[in-house]
């Protein structure tokens, strides 16, 4: 269970950055801006875990929980926001068929 929970936090809090990202800003040239935040939130575990390895112990496994839940919570609401945004492209292309 741990070594789910400390998989996630990093893939969630990359996945809602990036699609925050993709939202917000409409240019092909923003896959590299997801890229850089993959390596950053990369580099922060890996930072993290020789810094601060008192955080990795079992006894901040609930925190470690709540922030998942936390980030899965907003990852599902950046989903939500990027599909309604979407439709509208999709609605657009279907008509200048």
């Amino acid at each position: 269970m741990q070594t789910s929970v400390y998989l996630f936090v990093p893939y969630l809090l990359t996945t809602s950055i990036s699609l925050y990202l993709v939202r917000r800003f409409r240019n092909k040239e923003i896959i590299y801006g997801c890229m850089a935040v993959a390596v950053f939130v990369s580099g922060a575990n890996m930072t993290l875990r020789y810094m601060v390895g008192f955080l990795f112990q079992a006894n901040y496994l609930v925190w470690w929980i709540v922030v998942a839940l936390f980030l899965l919570g907003i990852t599902a609401k950046e989903f939500y926001h990027t599909f309604k945004k979407m439709e509208g492209f999709i609605w657009n292309f279907a008509l200048t068929d």
